[in-house]
């Protein structure tokens, strides 16, 4: 492999302006010596520089297979359009506070140190397409006014944009996101993508922590096919469609989102517990703390599930609407006054809070053809002794007295001592409560089951 160094090179056409010799010369280097050839550019600075050619017939400044190593465009000013295509960045670079008034693109280029692009402004059209980033990739408070693609990119330690402006369409389609990344704060002001389009290879995502806290989404946002680790979108803003596609969202946090405003799930995976599906974790509602965003206010996990209960049922998804509001009348005993929790109780024995006709029904005729009988039969045995002689007629006068229950018969109450009233009293609450949760079941199941309009 043979070794160029073009660094006394690029600081005369940094001096003179002239960056047509540049690529002249850059070219006539790539073509005596093919592939077999590294370019190494060492210890240029161009810090605070204007660069902005002289020469009359060029618009753009190429980096072409090129090693820089000690390397700085910190405040620098590029008045043209700037490529670098599969380039290496061997230590720390600095693009901080930049300002790049024409386009600027990075193309099969990799970052070995850290690559600061913090308050940098892009005001063309913008590429990072098929970049390694091996150490972290600072871009906080940078601005794009323009389009922009980090598509196919592998962020291998952290990324962070925390305080970004987008001002254009921007694509981070298949690219991977190996350690943190921070969206905190970020504004985007037209639609972002973030799709991973091979599902038999699902490398596309973040593998470790996301945050979108506290973000904009101006306009339409889409994550298909997309890995999802741990991923909070903290009180962030949905303006527009918000569209989640073959995502695992067992570890992501809406807190304080409202979700039913312009968000989408398609065969999502939710967290969860049993049968039920959990939009947050449940221990942690007891112990709200108002000064810690982490633990969300009882009264906006409610509305969160209530939100999700009321997506599902306009989908006509039954099945995912019953789970969740499983849940959230579970996470209703849980924070329930001491005295309220026996309610909450009997309804999720009686009918699954509504959402079982089935256990409902099965209950029901328990009581009526077993626990009302026996009932009924135990309260007019005087001792032990008399057991003995109860036959098939005191089970049928006691099954009888069941469906008068049911049917509200006169006949129940006459000619009855105070305790056998009492007792009766007793079992029709029970069959007629009982039939009442039977017959809301069935009404919330059609409801819900029947189509649109």
């Amino acid at each position: 492999m043979t070794t160029v160094d073009l660094s006394s090179a690029l600081i005369k056409a940094k001096k003179e302006q002239k960056w047509n010799e540049w690529n002249e010369l850059l070219d006539a280097t790539l073509e005596e010596y093919g592939s077999d050839i590294t370019i190494l550019i060492d210890t240029v600075s161009f810090e605070n520089e204007n660069i902005s050619p002289i020469d009359d017939n060029n618009n753009v400044i190429n980096f072409t297979n090129v090693t820089f190593s000690n390397i700085s465009f910190f405040k620098s000013k590029i008045f043209t359009d700037i490529h670098f295509v599969n380039c290496t960045f061997s230590d720390e670079i600095k693009f901080n506070y930049c300002e790049f008034s024409e386009t600027c693109r990075f193309s099969k280029c990799s970052f070995h140190g850290r690559a600061h692009f913090t308050y940098a402004k892009f005001r063309r059209l913008t590429s990072f397409s098929e970049i390694i980033f091996v150490d972290q990739a600072l871009f906080q408070y940078s601005v794009f006014d323009e389009r922009c693609s980090f598509g196919k990119s592998n962020f291998k330690s952290d990324a962070l944009f925390d305080g970004a402006v987008f001002n254009a369409r921007i694509s981070f389609d298949e690219s991977l996101f190996e350690k943190i990344v921070d969206f905190t704060h970020v504004k985007f002001n037209e639609d972002v993508t973030f799709r991973g389009f091979n599902e038999n290879k699902p490398d596309s995502g973040f593998k470790s922590d996301a945050f979108f806290n506290f973000a904009a989404f101006l306009g339409r946002v889409e994550f298909n096919n997309w890995n999802f680790g741990y991923v909070t979108f903290l009180r962030a803003n949905f303006d527009k469609e918000a569209i989640f596609v073959k995502i695992d969202l067992s570890n992501t946090v809406f807190h304080y989102v409202d979700l039913d405003k312009n968000i989408y799930f398609y065969d999502v995976k939710w967290r969860e517990k049993k049968d039920r599906l959990l939009f947050l974790e449940e221990e942690g509602l007891e112990s709200y703390d108002e000064t810690d965003d982490e633990i969300i206010d009882i009264n906006h996990a409610l509305k969160h599930y209530n939100e999700l209960v009321s997506y599902y049922d306009k989908k006509r998804d039954v099945k995912t609407s019953e789970r969740f509001y499983f849940s959230e009348m579970t996470a209703r005993c849980r924070i329930a006054k001491w005295y309220e929790k026996p309610i909450f109780n009997i309804y999720s024995c009686a009918s699954r809070y509504g959402t079982s006709w089935f256990r409902a029904f099965m209950l029901l005729l328990l009581l009526l053809f077993v626990i009302c009988p026996l009932i009924f039969i135990i309260s007019e045995i005087d001792s032990i002794k008399n057991m003995v002689m109860l036959d098939i007629s005191s089970f049928t006068t006691s099954l009888t007295y069941s469906f008068q229950c049911l049917l509200l018969h006169k006949a129940l109450y006459i000619n009855v001592t105070p305790h056998e009233f009492f007792i009766r009293v007793f079992c029709q609450l029970l069959i007629l409560g009982q039939t009442a949760l039977l017959l809301l079941a069935i009404r919330r199941n059609f409801r819900r089951s029947a189509p649109s309009s």
